[in-house]
């Protein structure tokens, strides 16, 4: 899949001064963006519009960002990017083992935000554990 404006990213964050400047500088890189200020909106974005790609936070004010990408994972396996202001190897290890091809630590750029976005398409991982089925430029953000 060429990335792009065909591309249709889920961004999440519960910081909306992080969320929507990253998601229009996303945009002005040709990214189609839908943004979500929290899991159950994500997963409904997802659910409704569809998802080629998750960048997700991970700490979020209704859960957490993997098993937001557990959830999403039983939609449709989708190559995904976490953030974190974290910078414990713990909190990178989980990540990485829930299905994140990469994981950046706040503040952000956009530039590397875009990068990992296209390299997340080359890698996309297989998580550790399966997850469950179910049946039916600048820089942004530091905290």
């Amino acid at each position: 899949m060429a990335v792009g404006r065909q591309t249709l990213v889920v961004l999440v964050g519960d910081d909306a001064d992080v969320v929507e400047p990253l998601a229009v500088a996303l945009r002005q890189k040709d990214f189609d963006v839908y943004t979500a200020m929290s899991c159950r909106e994500a997963l409904k974005t997802a659910m409704v519009y569809g998802c080629d790609l998750l960048v997700s936070d991970l700490d979020l004010a209704d859960g957490d960002g993997c098993d937001l990408l557990r959830a999403v994972f039983a939609l449709r396996q989708v190559p995904a990017v976490a953030v974190t202001g974290r910078t414990d190897s713990e909190t990178h290890q989980r990540a990485r083992s829930a299905g994140f091809a990469s994981v950046l630590t706040k503040p952000l750029t956009v530039d590397a935000v875009a990068e990992a976005i296209r390299c997340a398409f080359k890698e996309r991982p297989v998580p550790e554990s399966p997850a469950p089925h179910d049946s039916g430029g600048g820089q942004v953000g530091s905290g």
